[in-house]
């Protein structure tokens, strides 16, 4: 994004109670255990690492979508 990183983005996000509980996903090239738990800690409930298949997102997106039905 050209104004601000996903990162920040989530942390915002978060502090807005109406977007508070919507799931963000994250796209990432950080193969580091360190980098990814700065991404968690910043409110991104997952993340997929680039090059990710399709069926990844697929199976992410079924995860989230579940989890905003009340399943």
């Amino acid at each position: 994004m050209p104004v601000m990183d996903g990162q920040t983005c989530a942390e915002i996000s978060r502090q807005i109670p109406k977007l508070a509980s919507i799931p963000i996903s994250g796209l990432t090239a950080a193969r580091f255990a360190e980098d990814r738990n700065e991404l968690i800690a910043s409110g991104i409930n997952d993340y997929l690492l680039k090059l990710f298949k399709m069926h990844d997102l697929v199976a992410a997106i079924k995860q989230h979508i579940g989890r905003t039905n009340g399943s």
